[in-house]
């Protein structure tokens, strides 16, 4: 009976840390986007201020942003 037990707790243990392995992957791999979305963004926009001459507005910084964060997520 000690051994029935034993081999149930093992299995929930393996269980258990593959469902919190797999929960922290997904939530690390959601700030990662969320950050380097965030840098990139502040980043596009500073580089088009400091371009000289410039055409680029923010707004087309934001744009281009977005649709290169678009593109990496279908990837």
């Amino acid at each position: 009976m000690i051994a029935v037990m034993t081999v149930f707790l093992a299995a929930a243990a393996i269980w258990g840390y593959e469902r919190i392995r797999k929960d922290v992957l997904e939530a690390a791999e959601k700030e990662a986007r969320t950050v380097a979305k965030d840098v990139a963004q502040t980043v596009a926009v500073r580089t088009a201020r400091d371009v000289s001459p410039s055409e680029t507005t923010s707004g087309q910084a934001d744009a281009l942003v977005e649709a290169l964060t678009a593109e990496e997520a279908q990837q």
